[in-house]
């Protein structure tokens, strides 16, 4: 929780301090924080050196260490920052702040005491964008509390219950579900398949939530995987990999926090934001490798690892965008790879685009959200190595160990039609400080596509 310019005020605050004040008599370096008597100083870089990422990631540190609720002077960071930069500063500062103070998934008998942030900020001069901040932090708050809950508390049916719920009060934003009926006879194969042995409040499902507001027919669709929980399957996983698997739909949760900030916040465009949820489970009547499924698309799927369910549930969600949708450009949102850790550890989130406009676009969507990103490549060698089947289009899953990020990234490209891709694999910037035994979830990108969406519209 937080206030803004609460008459109740904390006994010590946060300022900002650029590197070059005169205060600054140390010389201490930018991007730290030092302590004053009561008060904190965090100190900026010098405005052409501010990066976006790096001042996040240090708040993040800061609010977590928090054991009390705290001042923060917004204005002295605008002021070190810049005007321009005011709506990126408010924004980040109390989605960082509550990314640590949110308990709404926290079943502690103790919870202990409540950090409630005070943020003090002009708000005569910043009214607009104190309002995009909190309706960001709202969304991110919601998206947060989806994710951490366990997955016997958040099963695809209560997922549903959750966002008819959310939504309920925004009229502009049509609700509908795919249920496992219509998905049978819409012949969503790949979906199927991945929840043949879920159990009844586990069914397959594709939660649809569509907002006009833009006069032109462009429309841009955000799919989201949306894993309620993932076994493996029969490539069951082993170890302490399973641990975390509740969080599996992120992607899901992330796709419609994005909805909700653009219907509160008007924003002027045509989205359709998509939750492709399902149970990966083991049991006798789960898929099996060699299994061969027909995508909604048409085309055959040979399974060749039943723990690469995630591509197979989007890529009926990225068929249903393209066909029955008309989506111009779609953003597929995921947990997806394991292996990008070896090439962006947490710090950036992978992105795949087959426009280059698109990218640019991201690119700079990326920067006004404080959120890092790395583009990563579409090959036809990456292709090729899931052209490989005797018996079916594709297999699902590469085996020879190479490019699994971006092999994973083709074969979600290969179900698109003529719609453009935008592909983000969250798989390692969704946590904060680790997975054993439960990290704490961010809903990254959020920011990013809101970003993304306002600029699409135009």
């Amino acid at each position: 929780m937080y206030k803004i310019n609460s008459d109740t005020k904390h006994s010590r605050t946060l300022f900002a301090l650029s590197y070059d004040d005169e205060k600054n008599i140390d010389k201490r370096k930018p991007n730290t924080f030092f302590e004053h008597q009561n008060d904190i100083f965090w100190i900026m870089p010098l405005q052409a050196d501010f990066s976006a990422g790096i001042f996040e990631k240090a708040l993040f540190a800061f609010f977590q260490s928090r054991t009390a609720g705290i001042n923060v002077d917004i204005d002295s960071f605008i002021k070190c920052a810049g005007s321009e930069k005011a709506q990126q500063i408010i924004t980040t500062l109390i989605t960082s702040s509550e990314q640590f103070n949110d308990i709404s998934a926290c079943y502690k008998t103790d919870k202990g005491i409540q950090r409630i942030n005070n943020f003090v900020v002009d708000i005569t001069k910043y009214k607009d964008e104190v309002y995009v901040a909190e309706v960001t932090a709202d969304a991110c708050n919601f998206a947060k509390k989806l994710i951490t809950m366990p997955g016997n508390m958040m099963s695809a049916n209560d997922f549903e219950a959750e966002i008819k719920s959310k939504f309920a009060s925004i009229p502009e934003v049509k609700l509908s579900v795919l249920n496992k009926k219509d998905l049978e006879s819409k012949k969503m194969g790949l979906i199927l398949a991945v929840g043949k042995q879920s159990t009844p409040e586990q069914e397959p499902r594709i939660i649809i939530a569509e907002y006009n507001n833009a006069q032109d027919k462009k429309k841009l669709a955000v799919v989201g995987k949306g894993i309620t929980f993932d076994t493996g399957g029969l490539n069951i996983k082993t170890d302490n990999h399973m641990i975390g698997m509740h969080a599996d739909m992120a992607g899901a949760a992330i796709s419609l926090a994005t909805m909700y900030v653009a219907a509160k916040l008007k924003i002027n465009t045509n989205l359709v934001c998509l939750a492709c949820c399902v149970s990966n489970e083991t049991g006798p009547e789960a898929y099996r490798v060699n299994d061969v499924i027909t995508a909604y698309n048409g085309k055959t799927v040979e399974i060749s690892n039943t723990d690469a369910e995630g591509r197979l549930a989007l890529a009926d969600g990225v068929s249903y965008a393209n066909k029955d949708l008309k989506a111009d450009t779609i953003i597929t949102v995921a947990t997806l790879t394991g292996a990008l850790r070896f090439a962006l550890g947490t710090t950036f989130t992978g992105i795949w685009s087959t426009n280059e406009d698109n990218w640019q676009l991201i690119k700079s969507a990326s920067s006004l959200a404080s959120e890092e990103i790395w583009r990563l490549p579409f090959h036809p060698d990456f292709q090729k190595l899931l052209n490989v089947s005797n018996i079916a289009d594709i297999v699902n899953c590469s085996l020879s160990g190479l490019a699994g990020s971006s092999t994973a990234a083709e074969f979600i490209k290969y179900f698109i039609g003529d719609s453009h891709l935008i592909h983000a694999d969250i798989a390692f910037t969704s946590e904060y400080k680790g997975r054993a035994p439960s990290p704490v979830y961010v809903p990254v990108m959020v920011r990013t596509f809101i970003q993304f969406a306002k600029q699409f519209g135009k």
